[in-house]
């Protein structure tokens, strides 16, 4: 299963999952071209050391050995023990595969609701507790815990360390952060990924978590200024000049849910998207509809028992609406792309501002099997592009920039 996006016009992020059933024919390929190789390299190899033993012998038996380097049985006998060798250093070679062996997450909630009063920290040590929890990882070492999120508070500096010390983790786990935007727990499930596969690791919790009911304040920058001249300050005339260049509109800055660089949120941004792709108001009312009634049917169904870890009250993602309808949905205004010529983005058709945090769990087929765990897949492929929404190379476009594309899956 792969999420490449086949617009002509779309940079991705991909990643390529398959089943776990679906790999061994590829696998025994692949291990039958990898000891074709081996053996080539042990000829050469073979061929050389031959050669420097002809060197120190008498002429009769370098020109016997000579005749025997020319005989097709000499060169197909002698490698074997040398594509042995080639072959027990697979794991090194980077030859493991990574294998998704479970997941957990806790109940999405709406923005300054459930989840109001609760940090990151809290959010992903209850996600990772869960995880822990089902697959009996108590006190477990494992090669790495990798999470972020894109809106961190100061104190979150070290956020995956220390909501994994909040666990039943052995506290010797290496851990850090990563951040990207929208993208934190695939780029955290990349990166664990790759060591995976390259043998440096043999397992791994990642993930991401993020919220916008406990954003970060900050003092405004020309406060800060202020502040720092003040502190450098050596005498009570310098203490005043720098308490007199404060204004009061530099007190705070209060976090924005937009772009820096244009100024738009992404739901502004995503209103240009739709505009040019040509998507009408009906299209996405009807994907919103069928959305909540597949999620309404996938917990009705049990779908989520083995995924879903409880937290704060809440059972199921509060952003849920399995009662609506499309002619509900058809009778609200749009709230993006307001300055378009046919907006169509709603507050029920667009995402929500959504507090809420997930992890998934990884592993070599060795590690699973050690631990009677099945894989459930394999990361066999990934790939990430930048998309420039800020026209830098000269491309412009008659709606404005895209600031995202669509990801299939």
């Amino acid at each position: 299963m792969s999420n490449k996006n086949n617009h002509p016009d779309s940079p991705v992020v991909e990643s390529t999952v398959v089943k776990a059933s679906a790999s061994k024919s590829t696998d025994n390929k692949s291990d039958s071209a990898k000891t074709e190789t081996a053996v080539k390299k042990a000829k050469s190899t073979t061929a050389t050391d031959m050669s420097n033993k002809e060197s120190s012998s008498n002429k009769e038996s370098a020109s016997t050995t000579e005749a025997n380097d020319k005989s097709p049985d000499s060169t197909t006998k002698k490698p074997a023990s040398a594509a042995k060798k080639t072959s027990k250093t697979k794991a090194v070679a980077g030859q493991n595969r990574v294998a998704i062996l479970g997941g957990n997450r806790i109940p999405f909630a709406r923005s300054n609701g459930s989840y109001a009063d609760v940090s990151n920290t809290d959010m992903l040590t209850a996600a990772l507790d869960g995880l822990i929890e089902r697959y009996n990882l108590q006190d477990e070492v494992l090669g790495e815990v990798v999470s972020g999120a894109v809106m961190k508070l100061s104190r979150d500096i070290n956020l995956t360390r220390e909501a994994t010390l909040n666990t039943a983790l052995n506290p010797h786990t290496p851990t850090y952060d990563i951040s990207q935007a929208c993208g934190t727990g695939l780029q955290a499930t990349f990166a664990s990924a790759n060591k995976i596969a390259l043998g440096l690791i043999d397992s791994a919790i990642t993930g991401g978590v993020d919220t916008t009911s406990d954003a970060p304040i900050a003092i405004g920058d020309g406060l800060r200024k202020v502040l720092i001249k003040l502190g450098a300050a050596k005498d009570n005339k310098q203490r005043l000049k720098a308490l007199m260049g404060l204004n009061p509109k530099d007190l705070i800055d209060s976090p924005q849910n937009g772009e820096p660089r244009t100024g738009l949120s992404m739901g502004d941004h995503q209103a240009i998207t739709t505009l040019e792709w040509n998507i009408s108001r009906e299209a996405q009312d009807e994907l919103a509809f069928n959305s909540h009634q597949n999620l309404a049917r996938a917990y009705d169904e049990g779908f989520f028992d083995d995924l879903i870890t409880p937290y704060k009250g809440l059972t199921r993602d509060n952003n849920l609406r399995p009662d609506t309808t499309l002619e509900k949905l058809a009778k609200l205004k749009p709230v993006f792309g307001k300055k378009n010529a046919n907006p169509t983005m709603t507050a029920a058709n667009s995402t929500p501002l959504t507090d809420g945090a997930s992890c998934v769990l990884l592993g070599t087929d060795e590690w699973a099997k050690e631990r009677g765990l099945k894989p459930l897949a394999y990361i066999v492929h990934q790939e990430t592009a930048a998309v420039d929404f800020i026209g830098k190379s000269g491309t412009t476009r008659p709606n404005g920039t895209f600031l995202c594309r669509t990801a299939y899956a």
